[in-house]
């Protein structure tokens, strides 16, 4: 059996801290749970008990650590420009798709 240190060391996180922590609305976060995509990658798992949804803070922290961070737009900048020269396809694929939704 768990003990509470165990409890707390991983918290359930419900909807609406869910949807705060990870920067979102809670529409789009129960809409990525239907669809399984949220910011353009991989939902994060949920746990459903009965008819309530809770999230693990460890899921919601694995699920950010999937992104990229960067000090300033000239670094993102920097960043998709050799990304572009890497895999210039790949760019052009995720422009066009874009344009169309």
């Amino acid at each position: 059996m768990l003990d509470q240190q165990q409890l707390h060391a991983d918290p359930l996180l419900r909807d609406p801290q869910a949807a705060e922590f990870l920067g979102t609305t809670r529409a789009s976060l129960r809409q990525s749970r239907y669809k399984g995509k949220l910011f353009g990658k991989t939902a994060p798992r949920f746990l459903k008990l009965g008819r309530s949804v809770r999230y693990r803070f460890s899921e919601l922290v694995n699920f950010l650590s999937q992104f990229s961070e960067y000090a300033n737009n000239a670094e993102h900048q920097e960043a998709s420009e050799s990304y572009t020269k890497i895999a210039p396809n790949a760019a052009k694929t995720q422009s066009t798709h874009g344009k169309d939704g």
